[in-house]
């Protein structure tokens, strides 16, 4: 890893002598080697309208019925203990599917179920 980064002058210059088929390889190796955000930019960057709909989703405010539903529920397992106790009907979740608190941003919450494991975990028990 080098110590210093090129500015986007110099880079420019180090890509002007590489066909289309070495940038397509360069491309590649990011790709296929890359962290997931790389990996998730690149291919943001190869389906503008998808990047579109993403932002258009997280800037919608989320629906307000269910992020009551979310926080009865919190309060509930939590008056309850079952955050503390390990209960079942909790279970440890992050990110965009974390429910409508999220807004979409990859957040982590520890130890919270939503309304449809909850409701699988009921029917399984009751």
């Amino acid at each position: 890893m080098s110590a210093k980064r090129m500015n986007r002058e110099e880079f420019f210059t180090k890509l002007a002598p590489l066909d289309q088929g070495q940038l397509r390889k360069a491309l590649w190796t990011l790709y296929w080697r890359g962290s997931a955000a790389v990996r998730q930019r690149i291919e943001s960057e190869l389906d503008p309208a998808e990047q579109a709909r993403r932002k258009q989703a997280a800037a919608e405010p989320p629906d307000p019925g269910l992020v009551l539903d979310e926080v009865r529920e919190f309060a509930e397992l939590a008056r309850a203990g079952a955050y503390i106790a390990g209960d079942r009907r909790c279970l440890r979740r992050s990110g965009p599917a974390g429910g409508s608190l999220s807004g979409g941003w990859p957040v982590t919450r520890s130890w919270h179920c939503g309304p449809k494991t909850r409701a699988r975990l009921k029917n399984r028990w009751h």
